[in-house]
């Protein structure tokens, strides 16, 4: 991912949370 290592974990959780 391009985005900071401490964004990565808010994309899995909005994915996960879809």
């Amino acid at each position: 991912y391009l985005f900071p290592s401490s964004l990565s974990p808010e994309i899995l959780e909005g994915l996960l949370g879809s």
